[in-house]
């Protein structure tokens, strides 16, 4: 035994040290195969952080570094309608639409029936037992003041009570008053929650939909609802915008086109023409539309008509409850006749059967003046753009109105050209998470338009115009001003919102206060104020000594009556 274990020995060493020691070759793979993972690790950081990268080490990175990483922050894409909502996320260069309670719609409802608020689907459950607690229409309240002509429509037409404070419109529900922001901020809130616990994240970051033509006052007051609702990073964007968006990148990625969007929702109608580059430009044209206008006009107005033969064939006005009740069969009833010809609608009301037949031929009868009102928007759009007809190579129908068979005819009688339908929900929503995903990437771009003219008033009060409808966003311009009494300590300049010659009939936009102004004699200091427009279409405004270059004090306020 010990001759063998000398031979052995004498062996190894004629073959070398790895020989004399086995366990050296397994250590020299196990430092290599460290040191490979080391040098991949560091690859896998430095791509990560600068992004600079090949696909396979891309693809590396997936695998292996992003399980290590904090999940990066996703933008939540929000289309707020005024019936219902819709989420979307944009991740891996596909749409991912977000679930509430497994439903991609979350009806814009809220009740304060119960202890708690409700929202969405549970809430529209509740308009006939509670209609006085369930609200629902409330984002066309957003910016308005109290007085305002559609304000005072709602009011005659809603179930729930809508009282002035300040000047604005309030909610009061169980002896509180809510604004119409604090209502759509728990909206909001929701729906960030939904999308939270799908993604099982923390959503912060959203881009929202806003009907273009909506003014400043409605752009502030939804911005303010998402901060309430628990946003930190808000953004908004036109819904044409995000249509033509939505559209752009699932039909024609490759190819340029000027894209028309006809787009009809619940509480709105905007007409956005835009232009498609091909290759990640997408410049808006001109918007133009109504937001007073929409699906739950339709609605409405169908809704009147059924309770006036009610009230004919009974003698007496339909109980509130019951009458909320048929506005949701009459909504319903409106959607089965984009497939049929007729719906009968039936309902017990206080032990009496209440049973209609709706016929397309008369919905179209009742609301055929609206639908002919959209096309004038088109007209304005395509005039001011200075483009014809012939020019837009896609006509896209989105908003949930747009399915009306006879909005369908009248858009392509007026094309000669078949439209083509946006995505059958959430267009907008992933519209807006595109957008808000690919933000600042050097390949995707997207240039938005002023909705309305701004302008001031000028003595004899005419709108002098500062930044016409239709310009890029942002944009800033300039204008000087002087005082007209001598010492005269501050300047206020009315700005107003529109296309009217006369100010007054315009939208007042706000007035801002310049302050500070030091003791001269009138007409000598040389005010120059910047007024910014952002690319929300949010304005603000500062001002400084033309000539000192020192800045005044700037207070924007709502405009006096």
């Amino acid at each position: 035994m010990e001759a063998e274990k000398l031979l052995d020995v004498e062996s190894a060493e004629s073959q070398g040290p790895a020989a004399r020691r086995p366990w050296m070759p397994r250590l020299a793979t196990c430092v290599a195969a460290l040191a490979t993972m080391a040098t991949l690790a560091f690859v896998l950081y430095l791509g990560a952080q600068h992004g600079t990268v090949s696909g396979d080490v891309q693809r590396l990175q997936r695998k292996w570094w992003t399980p290590w990483q904090k999940p990066a922050d996703v933008v939540l894409g929000i289309d707020m309608g005024t019936s219902g909502s819709y989420m979307a996320v944009y991740k891996d260069e596909k749409v991912e639409i977000i679930k509430n309670n497994d439903k991609p719609l979350t009806p814009s409802y809220v009740s304060f029936a119960g202890k708690d608020p409700l929202v969405g689907e549970a809430a529209r459950d509740k308009v006939k037992e509670s209609p006085t607690q369930s609200l629902y229409n409330v984002k066309r309240l957003m910016g308005r003041d109290f007085n305002d002509a559609e304000v005072q429509k709602m009011i005659k037409f809603l179930p729930y009570k809508i009282v002035e404070k300040s000047g604005k419109p309030m909610i009061s529900v169980n002896d509180k008053l809510w604004t119409p922001e604090d209502v759509s901020s728990l909206l909001l809130a929701d729906m960030r929650a939904a999308a939270g616990s799908q993604l099982n994240q923390e959503v912060k970051k959203a881009v929202i939909t806003v009907p273009g033509y909506s003014n400043d006052a409605q752009r502030r007051s939804m911005m303010a609802a998402a901060k309430k609702a628990g946003f930190t990073d808000v953004e908004l964007i036109n819904k044409g915008t995000a249509d033509a968006l939505d559209y752009a990148f699932r039909f024609a990625r490759d190819e340029m086109k000027i894209i028309l969007v006809y787009d009809l929702g619940g509480g709105f109608f905007d007409a956005t023409l835009a232009e498609w580059s091909g290759d990640g430009f997408l410049e808006v044209l001109g918007t133009a539309g109504d937001t007073t206008l929409g699906g739950e006009d339709f609605t409405d107005l169908t809704t009147q008509d059924l309770l006036a033969k009610f009230k004919h064939k009974h003698g007496k006005d339909m109980d509130p409850g019951s009458a909320q009740t048929l506005r949701i069969k009459v909504a319903e009833a409106i959607q089965a006749l984009s497939s049929s010809k007729e719906v009968q609608i039936q309902m017990d009301v206080d032990g009496a059967d209440f049973k209609e037949t709706l016929t397309r031929e008369k919905f179209e009868a009742l609301n055929i003046a609206s639908f002919q009102n959209t096309l004038e928007s088109i007209d304005k759009v395509l005039e001011h753009s200075g483009r014809p007809r012939s020019d837009v190579d896609e006509i896209v129908l989105a908003g949930s109105s747009s399915h009306i068979p006879k909005v369908e005819q009248l858009v392509k009688d007026y094309f000669h050209k078949e439209p083509k339908m946006a995505s059958p929900f959430a267009a907008r929503a992933a519209g807006a998470a595109i957008m808000g995903t690919l933000k600042g990437n050097s390949d995707m771009l997207v240039l938005d338009v002023m909705p309305l003219t701004v302008g001031v008033q000028e003595v004899g009060g005419t709108m002098m115009r500062l930044i016409e409808r239709s310009s890029t966003i942002p944009i800033k311009k300039s204008e000087t001003w002087t005082t007209s009494s001598d010492n005269q300590p501050k300047v206020t300049i009315k700005v107003y919102e529109g296309e009217r010659a006369l100010a007054k009939d315009n939208h007042c936009l706000a007035e801002f206060d310049v302050t500070g102004i030091p003791p001269q004699p009138r007409g000598k200091p040389q005010i120059e104020v910047e007024f910014a427009m952002d690319k929300n279409a949010i304005l603000t405004a500062s001002a400084k000594d033309k000539v000192t270059k020192k800045k005044f004090d700037i207070v924007r306020r709502g405009c006096m009556k």
